[in-house]
Formats: structure tokens, sequence, C-alpha cells
């Protein structure tokens, strides 16, 4: 009779045994219906009796709460935990591609990063292995490259896995326009082009290029913008800058917050105490405690006042809807979801999953 330790294993075994035949079950059911699956979805996530499930923009469950953990949609598919390791489904909540990997990332340019053995590789929409797991990390494509690290220097890859750029990087972020900021192992910070040259030398930028400009931190600690040459573009005159998005940028001046365009003329006026980028022709503004929506005139679109806030992404924003409350609020500022604060969604854990999330997972 096994004991002990044993019995746990041999437990543990035919629970992975029943999900995985479970899976099995439902690809097969589903196989038809996977020309849908690429549709652009407008999904986000939530939490009912510790399970993940999905709700469309008007509140609408679509995908019933049944994930041990799930992540957000891109590119039509969503990672979730399931059986001990993760896997992707599509906006109809079917399981397309199996969990089998110990870390399941974002899609983006048609393809993931995914982590097997403490490896990372990427796979394309349907599964395959395009590029095999041999990599230290890995930061999503852009742009037909992606950023890997080698050990301890960073590089670029193709789609092909081809090493485009050598790994000789203490940083290296993704492709925005052509380029790609970096910081060599000497300590040198700019941007290099698809070549890996750096064309744009000894300045440092957290955001990459959006509308051809980039900012960028000159004299006297100030910020000012760039164009793709490197050649200043707005004058450094803020004493914070975010990049560009939806033709605006965030600025900051005299302790406030307030608007640019792309040639640098003021359009929503400084006034508040903290900003963040557009999206969905939205950005989270503070004034006091609060922080409230605009839209790109700067006028209020949300009635309410809220304690933090996030971007909006298929059409809804996550709030705080109380001490005790969050909830998900549409572009109008309307609430379209409600929960408990013990049921909101949450990353996946730092430190990576656990056997007992494993076993949870596998019920």
């Amino acid at each position: 009779m096994l004991v002990g330790h044993e019995q746990r294993i041999a437990v543990v075994r035919l629970a992975k045994i029943a999900c995985i035949l479970a899976i099995l079950l439902v690809l097969a059911i589903h196989l038809g219906n996977s020309t849908e699956r690429w549709e652009t979805v407008q999904l986000r996530r939530i939490v009912r009796d510790q399970k993940y499930g999905y709700v469309d923009r008007r509140g609408k469950i679509v995908i019933p709460p049944q994930f041990y953990w799930g992540d957000e949609f891109s590119e039509g598919l969503a990672a979730v935990f399931v059986c001990g390791k993760e896997g992707y489904i599509d906006h109809r909540g079917n399981l397309i591609i199996l969990a089998q990997f110990d870390h399941a990332g974002s899609f983006a340019d048609g393809l993931a990063a995914v982590a097997t053995g403490g490896k990372v590789g990427f796979i394309d929409q349907n599964g395959r292995v395009l590029i095999p797991a041999r990599f230290q990390d890995a930061l999503p494509f852009s742009e037909g490259f992606a950023p890997v690290k080698f050990d301890s220097a960073w590089g670029y890859i193709d789609k092909k896995g081809r090493v485009v750029v050598p790994p000789r990087f203490r940083f290296a972020g993704t492709f925005s326009e052509g380029r790609a900021p970096v910081e060599t192992l000497q300590g040198r910070a700019g941007f290099i082009n698809y070549s890996g040259q750096l064309i744009i030398s000894d300045i440092s930028s957290l955001f990459g290029f959006r509308d051809g400009l980039a900012p960028v931190t000159a004299e006297a600690k100030k910020y000012g913008y760039i164009n793709r040459e490197g050649a200043i573009a707005i004058a450094s005159s803020f004493d914070d800058a975010y990049g560009f998005s939806e033709g605006l940028a965030a600025v900051k001046q005299n302790g406030k917050w307030g608007y640019i365009n792309k040639l640098g003329n003021v359009t929503i006026e400084f006034q508040f105490d903290g900003a963040s980028q557009f999206s969905e022709g939205r950005a989270f503004v503070q004034i006091g405690d609060n922080w409230i929506y605009i839209d790109r005139s700067g006028s209020r679109v949300t009635k309410l006042g809220f304690a933090w806030a996030s971007s909006f992404a298929s059409g809804m924003a996550l709030v705080p809807l109380s001490e005790s409350q969050w909830g998900y609020i549409g572009l109008e500022g309307s609430v379209v979801w409600r929960a408990p604060m013990s049921e909101k969604p949450d990353h996946r854990p730092i430190q990576g999953w656990t056997d007992e999330d494993a076993k949870r997972s596998s019920k």
C-alpha cells in the first residue's frame, strides 16, 4: 500500500491524468469552431468563487468562471492556468493550446514567449513551437524582432529565431517605429535601429517612439522630445514627460500635469496632480486624492472619483468602487461590473506556481 509522500504523488498524477483527458475531450468537441478563434475579442477578467472567467463590455459573462487563473486577452487568446501548467483559451473559453508551459506570455506580432524547463522560446497562435526554448528571458515581438537574454546580456532575434543583433546590452527594449531603447554593457544608453547600430547615443528614455517622438531627459534634468534621427523636436522644458499616445502626451510643469500635441502646443492645461497616457480615447488624471477620466478634449467623462485607476482596454477600465468593492466602468463612466475586493483579478505569482497551486488547478 502506498503511504505518505508516495500516496500524495499518486493522487496528483491521477488528478493530472483526469484533467488532461477532460482537456482532450473539450478540444475534440470544439475543433470545428477553430476558424473563429482569431476574432477580435472585447473581454475582461473576473473572479467568482476563486475561479477566473470573462465578461464583455456590457458586463455579461461570456466565459463562466472555471480557471484557477487567467490572463487578459491578446490577439484573440488568453493564457490560463489549469492542470498545473499554462495554456491558451479562445474567446469562447475553449482551451485551444494545451496547458503545457510553466509560463505563457501575451501574444504580440503573432507570437508569444513561453517558458519550459527554465528556458524561454516562442510559439505561434496554433501552438506550434517556432523558436525552441533556449533563452534566459525574452520580451514580446514587435516589428518582427524580439529582445532575448543570453546568460547575462540581451540581444535581438527575428521570427525565425536567428540572432540579428548579438547580445551586448544590459537592457534591451522592444522596437517601435524602427527604434529600440537600449543600454550597453558599458553603460551607454540610446536607441538602435534594426541592424543594431546605436544611432542615437547618450540619451535615456523609458518610452519608445510614438508618432515619431520619444521623451528624453536633457540638461538640468528637464524633459523634452526627440525625433527618430535624435534631433530635439520639442524643447526640454518639462519636469516629467510620458510617451505620446493617440496624438497627445502627458507632461508636468511647475508641479502640475497637462497634455501637449506633437507640435509641443498645450492642448489640455496644466491642472492635474497626476496623469496617464491615453488609451481608447480616455486618460485617468488625479485631482487631489481622487482620480477621474477625461477624453482627448480634456472634458471629464466620469462623475465618480476613484482612489486609484487603470487604463481602458476592451472598452473597460478596472477601478475601486469603494473600500470593499471593485468594478469595471465603460467608456462613458457607467459601472458594467462590480464585485468584492476579495474577487479582484490578480497577476500570476511572481515566484511562480507552487505544487499546491498545481493541485488546486487540477480540480
